[in-house]
């Protein structure tokens, strides 16, 4: 078995199986609202992506929060970042472990999805009655709350999640991960890690969190319209239609201002960009979050940090690779 289902230590973590920690005293209180958002973030390239995620749903009117789940590795700078825009942007900041612990001798090349399995620890927010989990990928263009009314008759042992392929009658038709609504439940959770345990014992260096899903959820998945996950791929530039969220699937967003063939699309993102500069120009702690922010987003006024990590990890539901880049500059394999 490569992999272990990471489990609670006293002595290093008040983090309990089944339970978010909280970042704030003050957050611990019941929800005003029982839905909400959530996103995860492991690594510091993926903030900018959650800041403008969050300040998109702002911007649209949305009346929920988005509760962003982070790692105990994740940098102190980035989680400060998290932590200036959390009260301008209704983000609540919530640490996790992460779900895999590899074993001792296990190769760096089986650890590809260590991450994005941590995607499954929304399933247990069970302080909420329905989570939409979105990638940090997403772009809001309108407002996103009428998602939850797609889905008021779905069960707590149920997914909701846009289709791959816009044929509905397609036989290869797939769940796409980039998006997905569940009543958080401690049945389905335990039911869940019955199936993970099983998955990860046999497979767990192939399948990844959106197979597993996938398989595990094939028989419960109800259709939620595409105009809620449009996928920069598919979609006209030109012409949004009815469309309400752009995920950004082949490549993060703030990465470059142009890339052959979906400069249109980035044009929403560094449009989003701009305004909350300018909304945010003002406000306290300002100057300290573009800072943090300037060492991954290719901002021509805010040149990357020397030696900084500028490329990505994929997160769930994602379909492009990427290189990663070390800090003195070296390339290893796509993760």
């Amino acid at each position: 078995m490569m992999y272990l289902l990471r489990n609670q230590n006293p002595n290093r973590s008040s983090i309990h199986p089944g339970q978010f920690k909280q970042l704030n005293p003050s957050m611990t209180t019941k929800p005003i609202s029982k839905k909400a958002y959530a996103t995860i973030v492991t690594e510091a390239a993926q903030v900018a992506g959650i800041i403008i995620l969050a300040y998109s749903l702002r911007k649209r009117g949305s009346e929920h929060a988005l509760i962003v789940l982070y790692t105990p590795d994740l940098l102190p700078e980035a989680v400060r970042a998290l932590e200036l825009e959390a009260s301008r942007s209704q983000i609540i900041m919530r640490a996790c472990e992460p779900l895999l612990e590899r074993e001792h001798g296990t190769a760096e090349s089986v650890d590809r999805h260590g991450d994005t399995w941590t995607t499954l620890r929304v399933f247990e927010a069970f302080d909420y009655d329905i989570i939409c989990y979105m990638t940090s990928n997403a772009l809001i263009i309108r407002n996103m709350d009428s998602v939850f009314d797609e889905v008021d008759e779905l069960s707590s042992d149920s997914i909701a999640a846009t289709a791959r392929t816009k044929d509905k009658t397609s036989e290869n038709e797939q769940m796409d991960c980039t998006l997905f609504l569940i009543r958080p439940s401690e049945a389905l959770w335990s039911e869940m890690s019955l199936s993970f345990q099983k998955t990860e014992k046999t497979a767990a260096s192939k399948a990844s969190p959106e197979a597993f899903l996938g398989s595990f959820l094939a028989q419960r998945w109800h259709r939620v319209p595409a105009k809620y996950n449009m996928p920069d791929s598919l979609a006209d530039s030109n012409d949004l239609g009815d469309t309400i969220c752009v995920t950004f699937q082949t490549e993060q967003p703030w990465r470059a201002k142009t890339r052959n063939g979906q400069d249109n699309f980035r044009r929403l993102w560094w449009t989003e960009y701009k305004d909350w500069k300018e909304e945010s120009r003002e406000k306290e702690g300002s100057e300290e979050l573009n800072r943090m922010l300037s060492g991954h987003v290719a901002d021509h006024s805010s040149p990357p940090k020397p030696g900084g990590p500028v490329l990505w990890r994929k997160v769930l539901g994602e379909h492009g690779h990427g290189p990663r880049v070390s800090p003195n500059g070296s390339s290893f394999m796509p993760i």
